[in-house]
């Protein structure tokens, strides 16, 4: 019984692509490499440093929008006093990503506005109670004063926040806002995934009464757009070892305790082998058999006569992607129309010892000798 594998290597490539100048594109990368230690993806999108609990949680990243708030505050004793105004568009959106053959779903939530104020007299003494730190609103902040330019971030605490800092009565100041942004990335395991670069965007209006509103500030944006770029690059390694001179291994079916165990003239039911391999492993594979019957594997004698070949599968670590079934015994199908996937069941599989169970199935005739070929196929494309 001969044995060939196919295995394929994903190359991810990036492009960037110029936008109207009325947006800002904010790229978000993240990956996955099945040489990494963690079984899941990597964002490696370049962040702002972020403090405070709005960045408690990992997998927060705060990061520079390009967008430029000019406004003017003034407040009075009369009228209502003038406040610096942000939104925090923090509904969670489902986005699909695909790499034009196959798509997931991945979710992109907004969590926090960070900004960096700059202006003659601009401190966190021209606000009302101290509002930069303490804002009005469904929001905490923590604010860092940094080389003459205010500094901090604003988080949200439902999903849609608007929040604002009042200043103080006779105070007129000309603000400089620059806006960064404050996003968790929601994305499923790797493992199930298929190497490809997957790609989607997430937009945000910007102006008054939409998802980003700077109460009435002059915005240099109106509309900010998170490009998604998800990069998954899989390992699939087989190895069967190899025959004299390389050539692929042959087999020998004999029956359980060996021919020893039957007397010249009797005949076993049936005869097998177990085909060790190892097996590298870290996303969906599809796996199948190539036979000379395209519905059933056969070994034949010199006089014509078949036998039916029946071939399973044992991969520890490993399950079935339909019904996540582990790989014990599991009858693999002939055909790539039938091709049967498996994922790792948690982590990648690193040089798993795996077998290949193969038994005849229906009568054998004396003294004959039966050969065949059988094609294991595992194609990660």
């Amino acid at each position: 019984m001969k044995h060939r594998f196919r295995q394929t290597m994903a190359i991810i490539v990036g492009m960037a692509c110029a936008e109207p100048g009325a947006s800002t594109v904010i790229e978000v990368t993240a990956n996955f490499n099945s040489a990494q230690s963690s079984a899941a993806f990597v964002d490696t999108t370049p962040a702002l440093p972020c403090f405070g609990g709005a960045c408690a949680d990992p997998r927060v990243r705060l990061v520079d929008t390009g967008v430029i708030v000019n406004q003017h505050l003034g407040g009075d004793a009369t009228d209502s006093q003038a406040s610096l105004g942000m939104s925090i568009p923090a509904t969670q959106k489902r986005v699909t990503v695909s790499d034009g053959r196959n798509s997931f779903d991945v979710y992109f939530r907004i969590t926090a506005q960070g900004f960096a104020l700059a202006g003659s007299g601009v401190t966190r003494e021209i606000f009302i109670d101290d509002g930069m730190a303490r804002p009005r609103g469904d929001c905490h902040a923590s604010v860092t004063p940094t080389s003459g330019t205010l500094t901090g971030v604003w988080a949200a605490t439902g999903e849609r926040t608007m929040c604002h800092a009042t200043v103080k009565a006779g105070v007129a100041v000309d603000v400089r806002q620059q806006v960064s942004l404050a996003y968790q990335l929601g994305l499923p395991s790797p493992l199930k995934i298929p190497s490809g670069v997957y790609t989607g965007e997430v937009r945000y209006a910007v102006g008054m009464g939409q998802d980003l509103d700077f109460a009435g500030g002059t915005t240099s944006e109106s509309e900010v757009v998170f490009r998604l770029n998800l990069g998954v690059t899989h390992e699939l390694r087989v190895d069967f070892g190899h025959g004299p001179g390389g050539a692929p291994i042959e087999v020998e079916l004999v029956p359980a305790g060996g021919w020893s165990a039957w007397p010249r003239g009797r005949v076993p039911a049936s005869v097998q082998a177990d085909v060790p391999f190892q097996l590298s492993l870290s996303g969906p594979t599809r796996m199948y058999l190539r036979c000379q019957d395209t519905a059933r594997c056969t070994m034949r004698s010199a006089a014509g006569d078949t036998v039916t070949l029946a071939i399973s599968a044992s991969i520890p670590g490993a399950v079935t992607a339909a019904g996540e079934q582990a790989m014990a015994r599991t009858s693999l199908p002939i055909g790539e129309a039938q091709a049967l996937t498996i994922i790792p069941s948690g982590t990648p599989l690193r040089s798993q010892v795996s077998v290949l169970h193969a038994a005849t199935q229906g009568a054998l005739r004396a003294g004959t000798l039966y050969e065949g070929e059988a094609v294991l196929v595992l194609d990660a494309n």
